[in-house]
């Protein structure tokens, strides 16, 4: 798809976005998103042009697949939270079935995914990285629900830490359900 100035303000891009999107001569969406990739740098503005490029069951598998590769980090350092992965659950159950009730359930546990991503975030402040990687899973699990209620497509934070090899498998996943 090609990307125009209009186009990046319709969605509200920032203006640092903007701005580099002014002065450099790439407009298709892929190849953007490569060359951040290539770069390794702006992993955020590759995601959040993902995440608006992608119709809302393709949006909702994307989130699923971020919050999946930190799960497991999540589980690890808060194991008597279960939101976030009982919302992986609840988008899944949607993508099967779309019915207002599976609509409804995931609406209603977004928040406590949203809940357990802000204890995980206020903790990565004082305690680093790793909990920095939990919040990621748990507001990714948060999209994922959010996003089968509307189709107004929610940013998660996909831990975007220069050249990391996971965040770049999340971007070319999301690339690729762009192409479906």
């Amino acid at each position: 798809m090609k990307i125009t100035l209009e186009w990046l303000k319709k969605y509200n891009a920032c203006g640092e976005g903007v701005e580099w999107f002014k002065y450099q001569q790439i407009e298709d969406s892929g190849e953007i998103i490569n060359h951040f990739i290539k770069l390794g740098e702006h992993f955020d503005w590759a995601d959040w042009l993902i995440i608006r490029l992608l119709p809302q069951r393709e949006a909702v598998m994307y989130e699923i697949f971020k919050a999946e590769k930190y799960i497991d980090l999540f589980k690890k350092m808060y194991p008597d939270n279960l939101d976030p992965q009982i919302a992986i659950r609840s988008a899944k159950k949607w993508l099967a079935d779309p019915s207002k009730e599976n609509t409804n359930l995931a609406s209603a546990i977004a928040d406590d995914a949203y809940n357990a991503y802000e204890q995980a975030g206020y903790r990565s402040e004082t305690y680093g990285d790793d909990h920095s990687k939990a919040a990621d899973a748990a507001f990714a699990a948060y999209a994922a629900c959010d996003n089968t209620n509307s189709n107004i497509h929610h940013d998660s934070a996909a831990v975007y830490i220069k050249g990391h090899n996971t965040t770049i498998e999340i971007l070319k996943y999301g690339m690729k359900l762009i192409k479906k």
